[in-house]
């Protein structure tokens, strides 16, 4: 056993394989090809690993036009019913205090027309005779003092007798259209209280309120 372990001499030559050396290498310098690979602690692989965000979407059609929304201010609120009713009437008291006060008023008068300048002129009574009946003559006219035409209302005729009592009369116009400036004369014969007339004035029936003479 201790034989077969021994090395045994052998004779002959000891050849060798072709040996290609590389330009410029050193002869018998050994070139050997190896692999090799980098290895890298946790925090230097954490800190080189890419990091990929998250594509926003698109905002498509007529969103890209939109403002973006403001954030709600602290403190801002709108008004209740009374601030804005207090709103109105300060802007109402306003107006009125620097001169709406005419435009109102002038408004109305031209909706409602000029006043009629209606009247009635001086008035002249007489007892006189009307064939075998004593008669009350009642002469008078209406004018107009007013810019436009007018249509004369009736007229009130008032008799007062000596003792007090006081007998009506109306007297029809149709409505007679008077010009400006111009004059509507009138005359009535009205029967005579038996005791006799102690005044006689003529109004408008329509309000009474017509100047006059007795």
């Amino acid at each position: 056993m201790a034989d077969e372990m021994r090395a045994r001499p052998v004779s002959g030559e000891i050849m060798t394989a072709p040996h290609f050396a590389r330009p410029g290498a050193e002869d018998g310098a050994d070139i050997v090809d190896a692999e090799y690979e980098i290895v890298r602690t946790a925090e230097a692989a954490e800190a080189a690993r890419p990091v990929f965000q998250p594509e926003t979407p698109g905002t498509g059609g007529m969103k890209m036009l939109r403002r973006p929304l403001a954030p709600p201010v602290a403190g801002t609120s709108h008004g209740g019913p009374a601030f804005w009713a207090a709103g109105f009437a300060a802007v109402a008291v306003a107006f009125w205090l620097s001169g709406g006060h005419a435009l109102v008023i002038s408004g109305t008068q031209a909706v409602a027309g000029p006043p009629v300048a209606l009247r009635i002129g001086p008035v002249e009574s007489r007892v006189g005779r009307a064939g075998d009946r004593l008669m009350l003559f009642v002469d008078s006219e209406a004018i107009n003092d007013g810019a436009v035409p007018a249509h004369l209302p009736p007229i009130e005729i008032r008799v007062t007798a000596a003792n007090g009592r006081v007998t009506l009369y109306n007297l029809g116009t149709a409505e007679q259209l008077v010009a400006a400036g111009g004059r509507y004369a009138f005359s009535s014969r009205l029967e005579v209280p038996n005791n006799g007339v102690r005044a006689v004035a003529v109004a408008f029936r329509e309000n009474g309120d017509a100047r006059g003479s007795r």
